[in-house]
């Protein structure tokens, strides 16, 4: 492999939803927010900028005193990843062109342009015939008749020492049968030592009953992911929390491509944590009952194109049915779920995040709120780097916060800002 190539944006955006499309990563959520959060940051010239502390932020959702230092949590992740990395790569990814690598020491992806299966069939059975011909040159027969000899001595003198001379073989029979009942029990039976010990008595059950019905169901056991569980909550503040709100809306059937590119735009949304997601409506005159005329309510629409083999996704103020942006997608670019999957997270990126057209189209029409705006400036800096806009960012976060803020913290991380302003 090269690692001095560098695919273009196309290829690596084609490789990242290959890979959160396998099954190696179907049933690890978290580490597929990891992958697409480096790879996106990469993509957008900010690998300089991925560091423990904004990955836990960003993508772990931890508060804004953590302290990378002493929690290991994305240092541990990021070692699942790159495991899960190579799992995907011997096998689902065995045909990839380009691979995404986490290099040990820090989060920045490097991509990998990996060699013709074929080409690796061929050294590999090079490398094996290599090995077989020094272990024949190595272990000749003599070699191994030796080996062979002092096995069987060794045996000879462990089952002598082991021997009871005095013993009959009716109890050696059953000497071997006890030890062997007793390695069963021990290797079937055994209680490990994670498991608590069972509870002595009715009462001691009838102890724990209080705990059973008082103590709150987690997350997990309600199976409700804390995705779902942040679109809820922001869905009941969602008059007052001063960011923009977002329908996904499509035209035609169910089945469509534009029903699917839909249903694709609106799982990505769970991971812009800087925007509200709206309800989904059942059908495009649904839709018009619950566009609100808020100035911060956006809907993106996807419907058929008018020329033949193309789809349109429109992106555009419910309030005065300005377009933020639109753009067209050739069919033949949808015809399976990677397809899919690919152009939804390249609108996605494109539309909601903090850099993104929503958020520069409110700032533009001055409809942006003191949140927006700080979230924008705090990104600014988090993307420059330079003294001004942190100079900017600090007394725009010092006006929004108040009291709330110490003079000597600075939140480093737009969506963290937000938690901050709305808990």
């Amino acid at each position: 492999m090269k690692p001095l190539d560098r695919p273009t944006d196309t290829e690596i955006r084609r490789a990242l939803a290959d890979v959160l499309s396998s099954t190696a990563f179907s049933r690890s959520e978290r580490l597929r927010a990891f992958l697409s959060y480096v790879v996106t940051k990469d993509l957008a010239g900010q690998a300089m900028q991925l560091k423990g502390y904004t990955i836990a932020v960003d993508v772990f959702r931890r508060p804004d005193a953590f302290n990378a230092d002493s929690d290991p949590l994305v240092r541990v992740h990021a070692g699942k990843l790159r495991k899960l990395l190579a799992v995907y790569y011997e096998a689902d990814g065995k045909d990839a062109v380009w691979q995404i690598d986490i290099p040990k020491g820090g989060y920045a992806p490097v991509y990998l342009r990996r060699p013709p299966v074929s080409d690796v069939q061929d050294v590999e059975d090079a490398e094996e015939a290599v090995v077989a011909e020094t272990v024949a040159d190595l272990a000749g027969p003599a070699a191994i008749a030796e080996t062979v000899a002092e096995q069987a001595e060794q045996i000879a003198k462990s089952s002598s020492v082991a021997d009871v001379p005095d013993e009959s073989p009716e109890d050696k029979a059953m000497t071997a049968g006890t030890r062997a009942k007793s390695r069963l029990s021990m290797t079937g039976r055994a209680r490990p030592g994670w498991l608590p010990a069972p509870l002595a008595s009715p009462v001691a059950m009838i102890s724990l009953l209080p705990l059973l019905l008082f103590a709150p169901l987690s997350s997990t056991a309600l199976g409700v992911s804390p995705q779902v569980q942040a679109r809820f909550s922001l869905l009941t503040r969602a008059a007052d929390i001063g960011l923009p709100r977002v329908t996904v809306r499509s035209d035609g059937e169910q089945t469509s491509l534009a029903a699917q590119l839909a249903g694709q735009i609106r799982a990505a949304m769970d991971y812009y944590t800087v925007i509200i997601p709206a309800s989904k409506p059942s059908t495009a005159a649904a839709a018009s009952f619950v566009t609100s005329k808020s100035p911060l309510a956006f809907t993106i629409s996807i419907s058929p194109a008018e020329t033949d083999g193309q789809t349109r996704v429109t992106v555009s103020s419910d309030a005065t049915g300005d377009i933020v942006s639109q753009i067209w997608i050739d069919n033949e670019n949808l015809s399976n779920d990677f397809d899919l999957l690919f152009e939804s997270l390249g609108i996605a990126a494109k539309t909601l995040a903090t850099n993104g057209d929503l958020f520069h189209y409110a700032v533009d029409k001055g409809i942006s709120s003191p949140l927006m705006r700080c979230m924008l400036i705090t990104d600014t800096y988090r993307r420059e780097k330079s003294r001004d806009a942190l100079k900017e960012a600090r007394i725009c976060q010092e006006k929004l916060l108040g009291k709330r803020k110490n003079e000597s913290e600075f939140i480093i991380s737009a969506s963290e800002l937000k938690r901050n302003v709305h808990p």
